[in-house]
């Protein structure tokens, strides 16, 4: 019986890398210019993310630390993971040896790992803000212990892979990502639902429950505002703060909610995959996998760029674009 899964799996191993191999020139080019754009984009995106936080006073906040994090790890996805796996695209093959290939694996699943607690950590962050008391927030949320605390997140994310060393287990090359990952050959159902759990479930479960009980606050609010007397919503302080609140935690939501949008297919490819049989699934869904987690590193500078005009602002200085529409301005009025 185990013989023959184990030849089921090396058919259909053998079956993508054959498939990766002959692909045609049209399919290479339009696969390795799309993860190329996913590159240059992830990177440009996120220094001008980096560079506002670090530039502009207003935008170096508490809730932004977690923000730079986030911004640092996918920086990192785009220039130790994703070059890799686009070399794999243009050549058809991964040159990579056995001991890249588990730098490689290890490397991007902490990252995810690191992405999935920070995003967690923001919906914590927003969730003291906006529905526990304020003096709360500013007890627990001091610079040095946002630090201290997403100092944590990144050790936690970059021991949990250790579990597969540990146990003997080898990162494998996968033909149908273009990626090494996990071999859940290898993997017991135990250690599946552990890691499942701890770094997808559980931070998932934090944040969703953050987040609604958010929603159910602010509802709750713009009632009490709509009913109260015109000299009370006059109070202008009371009410731009929690607006400008409200808008920022509108801003992550935004963020967590495209992230699971793109690592959907993540949690569906790799549950299928430990349940049903490795490397079974059509090629292209493999690709899509590897496309959309890239895309996960690449849209969060867009993301803040529509909701926060203090990033729109940076991002306008950082490409010099406020100069050049200052010149503009001037030349008209001279006219």
């Amino acid at each position: 019986m185990l013989a023959s899964i184990m030849a089921d799996v090396q058919k259909n191993f053998n079956r993508l890398q054959q498939e990766l191999k002959d692909r045609s020139l049209s399919t290479t080019i339009v696969e390795s210019g799309i993860l190329t754009i996913i590159v240059l984009v992830t990177l440009l995106g996120n220094v001008l993310v980096c560079r506002a936080v670090y530039q502009s006073p207003r935008l170096r906040t508490i809730t932004n630390y977690s923000v730079v994090v986030l911004a640092l790890t996918d920086i990192s996805m785009a220039v130790f993971v994703l070059p890799l796996v686009l070399v794999v695209s243009i050549l058809n093959k991964t040159p990579f040896g056995h001991l890249f290939c588990q730098i490689e694996a290890y490397t991007a699943t902490s990252l995810v790992y690191n992405s999935v607690l920070t995003i967690t950590f923001m919906s914590v962050n927003r969730y003291f803000k906006i529905v526990r008391s304020d003096q709360l927030y500013r007890k627990i949320f001091t610079r040095r212990k946002t630090m201290l605390m997403l100092l944590v997140i990144i050790i936690v994310a970059w021991l949990g892979p250790m579990n597969a060393p540990l146990q003997g287990q080898k990162f494998q090359f996968h033909p149908g990502k273009m990626i090494c990952l996990y071999s859940y050959k290898q993997q017991s159902q135990a250690n599946f639902a552990l890691l499942t759990f701890f770094f997808f479930t559980l931070p998932y479960c934090i944040t969703i429950f953050c987040y609604c009980s958010i929603y159910i606050k602010v509802r709750s609010h713009n009632k009490r505002i709509a009913n109260a007397a015109p000299s009370t919503t006059n109070n202008t302080t009371t009410t731009t703060i929690n607006r400008k609140d409200i808008n920022i935690t509108k801003t992550l939501f935004a963020i967590f909610l495209v992230f699971t949008l793109c690592m959907m297919q993540l949690a569906v490819v790799d549950t299928t995959e430990f349940y049903n049989g490795e490397y079974k699934l059509p090629r292209q869904v493999y690709v899509l996998y590897t496309l959309m987690c890239g895309l996960a590193s690449a849209v969060n500078p867009f993301i803040y760029g529509l909701f926060s005009p203090a990033f729109r602002s940076e991002y306008k200085r950082s490409l010099c674009l406020t100069t050049v529409s200052s010149n503009d301005e001037a030349s008209t009025s001279s006219n």
